[in-house]
């Protein structure tokens, strides 16, 4: 029969207590105008950590794209009448690296999912795990395989140092993620006070519309590859996610007034001892997060910059470890009466190559 038990059924249903059924709970109605129905984009605003779900039903549609996923499965209740729940997840690209697409979650068969309750909407989750049927148990989060694509760009073959393909290590698995950026919304100047009220994280995130926000997100994009090539005179970037290439000049380089700047800025790098220091600015206005909150809990708001912002990223390779290290500092006096703690995150070597990301803008 299909179920939805939440983590606090389960443990009554050990204890011998009866298992209520999830939709009893009392849920805080939620409507946001604008805002596109089926998009969250970003976890910690929309699912709670603290309550997990197993939802077992029959798989009525699976919406396939980047940047998320939406499985929509029947689910029957105890009272015996049918709820429709739509699940979201990564984007094709990692669900398919993990051995889950249109092949498995196909329509009509059955599915077991575990994973966050939506914070205000009992008919929604994100997945994270996925059983078809007495198939095997696929998550999201694995290292992935590579698969066949005709369009795929580099490999490790052959790259030493900082150079070649590179995969975010697992939050749980790195220390210095620098999470509490929070702390920022208490350095705001006036102009970042009055940019900040103005920005409605719910509805005004821009990756609703494709946009790749900027570069700490890009850096900690999990479950899609980085590139690091050198050309001559430059250094390229290659991020999967949002299909983002950046370039590194290592000469100095003026700013181009005939066309309008680039969300990343005007870089310029150079390489010391095997390490990679990028500064960029040129920078427009924009943000440095889509949400932020305390502890990572509702309320959220964003965490935005203006077009003084100043960047340094430094690049460091541990041959012991077989690691990257990104080292991100920001300053933005616009903004900002002092400088963000610094945002650090460790990559590990990836056989994976880069795919064309392809995102779909919400309707």
């Amino acid at each position: 029969q299909s179920r939805l038990l939440t983590r606090k059924d389960r443990e009554r249903a050990d204890t011998g207590a009866e298992v209520k059924s999830f939709l009893s709970f009392i849920v805080l109605c939620f409507s946001c105008a604008g805002t596109p129905a089926a998009a969250h984009h970003s976890f910690a605003p929309h699912f709670d950590p603290d309550s997990s779900v197993t939802i077992t039903g029959t798989i009525t549609g699976f919406e396939q794209r980047n940047p998320h996923s939406y499985l929509r499965i029947a689910v029957r209740g105890e009272n015996g009448e049918i709820e429709e729940f739509e699940c979201e997840s990564s984007g094709i690209t990692q669900l398919r690296r993990n051995g889950i697409d249109a092949d498995i979650l196909t329509t009509g068969s059955t599915v077991t999912l575990t994973g966050q309750q939506h914070r205000r909407d009992p008919h929604k989750c994100f997945f994270r795990t996925v059983q078809v049927d007495d198939g095997p148990l696929l998550s999201i989060s694995g290292a992935g395989t590579q698969l066949d694509y005709a369009d795929d760009i580099g490999g490790n073959t052959g790259q030493r140092g900082i150079f070649g393909n590179w995969l975010l290590i697992p939050a749980g698995d790195r220390a210095g993620n620098g999470e509490s950026y929070e702390e920022m919304l208490a350095f705001l100047t006036e102009e970042g006070r009055l940019a900040e009220a103005s920005y409605e994280p719910i509805k005004d995130d821009p990756v609703y519309t494709c946009h790749p926000i900027g570069l700490r997100r890009v850096w900690f994009a999990p479950g899609t590859p980085t590139a690091i090539t050198r050309e001559a005179d430059r250094i390229i970037i290659k991020h999967e996610w949002m299909d983002v290439e950046r370039i590194v000049h290592l000469e100095p380089v003026e700013p181009d007034r005939t066309r309008p700047r680039d969300t990343f800025g005007r870089s310029v790098g150079r390489i010391e001892d095997g390490v990679l220091t990028i500064e960029t600015d040129d920078y427009p206005a924009g943000l440095v997060r889509q949400y932020v909150g305390v502890n990572n809990e509702p309320p959220f708001r964003g965490l935005l910059h203006s077009d003084q912002l100043r960047t340094t990223e430094i690049v460091r390779y541990d041959d012991d470890q077989q690691t990257l290290e990104v080292t991100m500092l920001f300053e933005d006096s616009g903004y900002y009466t002092r400088e963000f703690p610094p945002a650090i995150t460790r990559y590990e070597r990836t056989d994976l190559k880069i795919r064309p990301f392809g995102c779909t803008p919400d309707k």
